[in-house]
């Protein structure tokens, strides 16, 4: 994206999955509140926050969900240092927004996607938005962006096709 001339505000977001026997693998997403369409949970990185930790906030809240272990896109670059690892990403991406709770005219989003794999499919508390999971086919006919649909689509693929390098609970 070229310099607009837009404020730019860091945000972090996880498309979060599920597999059980049942249902197989599955997607969460909330219904945002502002743009009424299912999308990943996600926010502002707050000051006193990194990336990985705003994702993992936002998750919670939006979704009551807990118990998360974070799906690591590249896990055989490792770096030696003794300081605290903020984890990579999946992607970060910039994003157009019109106005939000935090500015109400144009600005661009920087949002660092996270993927999270739930232990559980039930919140533990009470979501903050509408919350509910959806299976592949179902993503195909969502009421979403769709370059939402297609990431969760092309993670659909990924986690069905390789074993996926999944950290520890975070």
């Amino acid at each position: 994206m070229t310099n607009t001339g837009l404020i730019k505000h860091a945000t972090a977001s996880a498309y979060i999955f599920h597999h059980d026997r049942q249902h197989g693998w599955r997607t969460g997403l909330i219904e945002h509140p502002l743009l009424g369409r299912w999308m990943q949970a996600g926010g502002h990185v707050e000051s006193d926050e990194n990336p990985e930790e705003a994702a993992l906030r936002e998750v919670a809240e939006e979704t009551g969900l807990t118990g998360f272990r974070r799906w690591d896109p590249n896990p055989s670059l490792r770096v030696a240092t003794d300081d605290p690892v903020v984890a990579l990403p999946c992607w970060i991406m910039e994003h157009r927004i019109e106005r939000d709770n935090h500015l109400d005219r144009p600005h661009i989003h920087i949002d660092h996607k996270y993927v999270v794999i739930s232990d559980d499919d039930s919140p533990v508390t009470e979501p903050a938005h509408p919350f509910r999971w959806w299976n592949r086919t179902e993503i195909e006919a969502l009421s979403t962006f769709e370059d939402v649909r297609q990431n969760l689509l092309l993670l659909f693929d990924l986690l069905t096709s390789h074993d996926p390098t999944i950290s520890e609970k975070v």
